[in-house]
């Protein structure tokens, strides 16, 4: 797109995403070129660029295998279920991480580090169970 608008990537980058910093005869040529080439947004794509994609993780604890098991399994089944249904029709990913019993807390904090905030459910268990998936 850049190339034959002949503009540079950044250029395109911002007028896409409607961002100040392309003049109006600019930004129209590139608009034009979008419209030509048929361009349409590959939402996904953009998400794991910007690495701003709303998601919802869910990490499961499992004992073993994990295929097949998750999605029969009681209470992950409808927790799973559950998500889903408020999930559906929006714009949101959905990761589940299986983990076993000894990586749960890793687990947790690796997807800590990166989400902009977290919904805890372990802050509603007992202090010995919290420390036992932290340790």
């Amino acid at each position: 797109m850049a190339h034959a608008a002949g503009v540079s990537r950044s250029t395109v980058s911002r007028v896409l995403n409607n961002l100040p910093g392309a003049n109006p005869a600019v930004r129209s040529r590139v608009k034009d070129v979008i419209v030509e080439l048929g361009y349409v947004p590959d939402q996904t794509a953009r998400a794991l660029a910007s690495r701003q994609h709303p998601a919802i993780d869910v990490v499961a604890v499992t004992h073993g295998s994990a295929l097949g098991w998750i999605g029969s399994h009681p209470y992950y089944s409808r927790v799973l279920a559950g998500v889903l249904t408020v999930l559906d029709g929006r714009d949101v990913q959905l990761r589940v991480h299986t983990v076993g019993p000894d990586d749960a807390a890793g687990a947790i904090d690796t997807i800590a580090e990166r989400a902009p905030r977290i919904a805890d459910p372990s802050r509603d268990l007992d202090r010995r169970r919290r420390e036992r998936y932290r340790r």
